[in-house]
């Protein structure tokens, strides 16, 4: 049989070669790692160099015979950019053509054979305080190394050749380690940064087969997304569909990634698969903080926020159904997070914390009971590491103590195994008895401040705080503010805060009275409202709910108060509350898809709100109280409307955090313009609202994370159980 076998076709442009059939782009023959689908949307352009590609041909030619939303898209055109060295205010290679699609610019000329050597490494000597063998980690090294290791790592370039020898002869050291024998076996630790165009946002997860490791990094628009990276390669790459992550947790194949969006539980494959919706989550402060886990029999187990019991559903979606309960303490406990199944899928550990350290502890929970076993105090992130040991963080150090997971009980006093700071927040995941990750955070803290039209920073308002859902009074003179279940209000002059606490559980969701005077809260299933300079009782204006109400606005005339609540037919609801009235809540907007976030206009007929009918979430106006025909708003994703004190203007945030403004004619229907940029914001993470607007539209007040958040390297440790010995 004759015939020619297709060895290399590909193409050339600018430095890069592209070859076909190996899939691999080539820059001055040094290999550029690519994600599959990225590779693919690369070469869709390259293929038809200077047509404008739409959009949703692009995602036809990427994706063929699979649904995915834009967001994928936007995803892997983002990693392109980095990889071919462009920015999309000054592209060389993609343009990008607004509301349309994509244009690829350079010049590309088909060759027939793309293969490419790849070019030698030279050995570079590694840093003379860099261990060329492996070294026993002790107690009070691992963080002197580590701080070592950040100042070499700002003062090289992203991929010089130093980097890739230093991981190389760590992952050769690895290899080495594990041939030796047992008895001489001694545990050796290596250092993972982040790539220098972005900040690590979190500590890093271990994929169950210890081969790689996922993180949530921030980008230079302040960004969230997760970062996956090899222990055996030397770079990070985005993971497609991952944008606004946060708390990432494995699938038991080591295949597929858990982690929260702005408003659903996630999953998404490591192999170029676009992310998918598991179930809708909490759509206010910190949802998905209090962490997930997957069993080998599909199951997860999540918390969705950081103030509510843990919930089970199928990998493959379903209806989530609660596995702890927070009644069943009494109103003692307030949160229960960072569940862990145990090895026989079952039972799982989880923290539990309280208002008083005597009602916090590690419980062991399970699936199939709602007894539970108590392990010990305080609430700390507790992981379960092969074949039998609890690591977590006391006393300033990170220990293991032996554990039985059959009979739940443990054995023996915690070991310690490194120094670390700030217990609460240290980040700890393993991979059985052979390897250990860990890194913490040494300042959690976000900062409300005054910013203008441009994004110029104004004034802090001094408060610096794990705040969260700012609202600010009539007057602009005070902002309530969520701050660990309780309500919080900050003068603006004085820059004083002082509690307000309105009933013994978790409150969320503070909204003023448009006279100033009063501030309704949400909490578990009621709605409450206290006078201000009131000491004395809250006042119930709703009982009995479906679910824990999350409260938007209070309308000017003072009639209505605008919430959210999920019910497992509809999702996220809009009701409406009529105040002083004794009526019941009634539905405002009750549909299959999620609505949320609303504003009701300064004049009290027109309603801005957020929900996923088109696939995306988008701001949407209707008018109020009684329904007519709603005008959607954004063009590309949108969340937390806010109006203009006079109603002639609406902002909003996309998903990718940039302020928008659009000017508004109300009148008999409302007339939206096109939205247009005011800023990039540095906003983060999840919440009710992130921001408020003065009346004029002239100042924003903001939180955002303090600019001196300072997250340690994630530092990993090979044999980290030979450390007991020590």
């Amino acid at each position: 049989m004759t015939g020619s076998v297709d060895t290399g076709r590909g193409y050339e442009f600018g430095p890069f070669r592209l070859d076909v059939v190996r899939r691999r782009l080539w820059r001055d023959g040094q290999l550029v790692p690519l994600p599959p689908r990225s590779f693919d949307t690369l070469l869709a352009l390259v293929e038809h160099p200077g047509r404008l590609i739409e959009k949703d041909e692009l995602m036809r030619l990427v994706w063929r015979d699979t649904f995915v939303v834009e967001d994928n898209l936007i995803q892997h055109i983002s990693t392109l950019r980095k990889v071919l060295g462009e920015h999309s205010d000054d592209p060389a290679y993609i343009l990008t053509v607004p509301r349309r699609g994509y244009r690829f610019l350079a010049s590309v000329r088909e060759i027939a054979d793309a293969h490419v050597e790849a070019a030698p490494v030279a050995l570079v000597e590694p840093p003379h305080d860099t261990a060329a063998e492996p070294t026993p980690v002790g107690e009070d090294s691992i963080q002197a190394d580590a701080t070592a290791s950040r100042r070499h790592t700002r003062a090289r370039p992203w991929g010089a050749v130093a980097g890739l020898v230093v991981v190389a002869a760590a992952v050769g050291l690895t290899i080495a380690v594990s041939r030796r024998p047992a008895s001489v076996r001694r545990p050796m630790r290596f250092v993972v940064n982040p790539p220098l165009d972005v900040t690590l946002l979190s500590g890093g997860v271990l994929s169950p087969d210890g081969r790689r490791i996922v993180y949530v990094a921030g980008d230079s628009s302040g960004q969230s997304m997760l970062m996956l990276r090899a222990l055996d390669e030397t770079e990070a790459t985005p993971v497609p569909g991952s944008s606004g992550a946060s708390t990432p947790f494995w699938s038991p194949d080591s295949q597929s990634i858990g982690f929260f969006s702005d408003h659903a539980l996630m999953k998404v494959g490591i192999s170029g698969e676009p992310a998918q919706i598991v179930v809708e989550s909490f759509p206010t402060r910190g949802g998905g903080r209090g962490g997930g886990t997957w069993s080998r029999e599909g199951v997860i187990v999540y918390a969705p926020t950081v103030v509510t019991e843990l919930y089970s559903v199928s990998a493959n979606g379903g209806t989530p159904h609660a596995v702890t309960s927070l009644a069943a303490s009494g109103g003692r406990e307030t949160a229960h997070q960072w569940p862990q199944f145990l090895p026989d899928g079952r039972h799982f550990l989880y923290a539990a914390l309280g208002r008083r350290p005597e009602d916090t502890g590690v419980y062991v929970g399970s699936l199939d009971s709602s007894e539970r076993t108590f392990l010990f105090r305080p609430a700390v992130r507790t992981v379960f590491a092969a074949p039998g040991y609890l690591l977590f963080a006391r006393d300033g150090a990170l220990v293991a103590q032996r554990f039985d997971p059959e009979r739940l009980r443990l054995d023996g006093t915690p070991r310690p195994l490194a120094s670390v700071s700030n217990q609460s927040d240290v980040t700890i995941s393993a991979a059985g008895a052979e390897t250990l990750i860990y890194s913490g955070v040494s300042n959690r803290t976000r900062e409300l401040a005054w910013y203008d039209r441009t994004g110029r920073l104004l004034e802090k308002v001094g408060l610096s705080e794990a705040v969260a859902s700012p609202e600010l009074s009539p007057d602009r003179a005070r902002v309530a503010v969520e701050h660990h279940g309780e309500i919080w209000l900050v003068e603006l002059s004085r820059r004083t805060v002082s509690r307000f606490m309105l009933g013994p559980d978790v409150i969320t969701s503070p909204v003023w009275s448009p006279d100033g005077t009063r501030i309704a809260v949400g909490s578990r299933r009621a709605i409450y409202a206290r006078a201000v300079a009131d000491a004395g009782r809250e006042q119930l204006l709703a009982g009995e709910l479906p679910a824990q109400p999350v409260l938007y606005d209070w309308s000017s005339d003072g009639r209505f108060i605008l919430y959210t609540t999920r019910i497992p037919a509809t999702q996220w609801d809009l009701w409406i509350l009529p105040v002083g009235e004794g009526r019941p809540p009634i539905p405002f907007l009750q549909t299959p898809f999620t609505e949320y976030q609303a504003q009701i206009s300064p004049d009290g007929h027109w309603i801005a709100y957020v929900s996923d009918e088109s696939g995306a979430l988008d701001v949407y106006v209707d008018a109020f109280p009684e329904r007519g025909r709603k005008t959607r708003v954004s063009m590309y994703g949108g969340m937390f409307p806010r109006w203009r004190g006079d109603g002639r203007e609406l902002f909003y945030l996309t998903t990718g955090k940039k302020l928008m403004a659009v000017d508004v004619r109300l009148g008999p229907t409302v007339d939206v313009a096109e939205p247009h940029m005011l800023f990039q914001t540095r906003i983060t993470g999840v919440s009710r609202n992130h921001y408020n607007v003065t009346r004029d539209g002239q100042r924003f007040l903001i939180n955002s994370p303090s600019t001196d958040i300072a997250m340690s390297p994630i530092t990993v440790v090979v044999n980290w159980t030979a450390l007991l010995t020590q």
